[in-house]
């Protein structure tokens, strides 16, 4: 009786543990349940390490396409760098063999009175012309401001830069103008692909135009350039562009003689052809953001990769490398599609 009582009582526990389910069933649960929580744990290790993975790979082909726009940049800036040089070295030895007898006669040709008391470049320089040595001068303007008060110097270095211009229209690098100004607010332009002719300085800018409190020319004097090295603008609306749609970049060289500052050489980098020799080459599905260092109202948002391109806002600064560059990104929401220079 006491062995049967013992039975029943145990088998009383067990149906008040288990209830009426059978014994193994119950028993597999809390394995089940470990094997549940194991797998999940596995699994959330697999998922980062392969994030680990891929943001590996995502890092490695930003800091490669970082570099080579680095590189592409470096090789922008030094290609305008060597172009000034081979410009100053034309420039000083155009001066010498400008005849003084003949300049007067063949600066009248070149740049003709307005009638405004400016001089502009005549119209065969920009839509071609053929010179005495065989040759064709095409996608040349001038805005010559002041021109009641040139000297016969200023004509004679006018005549040496539009030879050198001319010389080197071929533009190492592929850049979409060269040209040269100088301080007293005079300018020759090679623009050979701009869809405005050049008009503005060749017919339309008024007689009091005036682009000398520009910065593109501030960084070329003797006291903001006491180095006279190349140095570039900041991202900048084009100068006449009263909309405000057009946003390029410019370096510029200050060409001085006998320790005089006379005028310098500028070439303009849009920044449309910056960013669209930048998409081809980017991350797949990266986003771009667009930084501005000074903050000023900047026309661009944050946008994909797949859009149009815009960039950032570099300061003026000498040509140093890399440092030239910030992080370019594409444009959404563009206030407007102009591709103009700088001049």
């Amino acid at each position: 009786m006491v062995r049967s009582d013992n039975r029943k009582a145990l088998l009383e526990a067990v149906r008040e543990r288990y209830g009426n389910q059978p014994i193994v069933r119950q028993a597999l649960l809390p394995i089940l349940c470990l094997l549940f929580c194991v797998t999940i744990l596995l699994a959330f290790g697999a998922f980062k390490v392969e994030r680990r993975d891929q943001l590996s790979e995502v890092v490695k082909s930003l800091r490669a396409f970082n570099e080579e726009q680095v590189r592409k940049n470096n090789a922008r800036f030094n290609a305008i760098a060597t172009l000034h040089r081979k410009a100053t070295d034309l420039f000083n030895l155009s001066l010498s063999h400008v005849d003084g007898q003949e300049l007067q006669s063949q600066f009248d040709t070149l740049f003709p009175e307005f009638g405004d008391g400016t001089r502009r470049s005549s119209p065969g320089l920009y839509e071609g012309t053929a010179d005495t040595r065989g040759g064709v001068t095409y996608g040349i303007g001038a805005f010559l401001g002041g021109a009641n008060a040139m000297t016969l110097e200023d004509k004679r270095q006018i005549l040496a830069a539009y030879q050198v211009v001319r010389s080197l229209r071929s533009l190492d690098g592929g850049f979409k103008s060269f040209f040269y100004f100088t301080p007293t607010n005079r300018l020759v332009v090679f623009a050979p692909s701009r869809h405005d002719r050049l008009m503005f300085y060749r017919r339309q800018a008024p007689a009091n135009f005036d682009f000398r409190r520009e910065e593109f020319v501030s960084i070329t004097t003797p006291e903001n350039n006491s180095s006279r090295r190349m140095r570039c603008t900041g991202l900048q609306r084009i100068i006449y562009d009263r909309t405000g749609q057009t946003w390029t970049t410019g370096c510029m060289t200050p060409v001085d003689v006998k320790g005089k500052h006379v005028g310098a050489w500028g070439n303009s980098i849009m920044l449309r052809d910056i960013v669209e020799d930048m998409r081809d080459s980017a991350p797949p599905h990266a986003i771009w953001a667009l930084v501005s260092a000074d903050g000023p109202d900047f026309p661009f948002r944050i946008c994909r990769r797949e859009q149009s391109g815009a960039g950032n806002r570099p300061r003026s600064r000498d040509h140093a490398g890399p440092q030239t560059q910030g992080a370019l990104g594409c444009r959404a929401n563009p206030v407007g599609d102009s591709q103009d220079g700088h001049a």
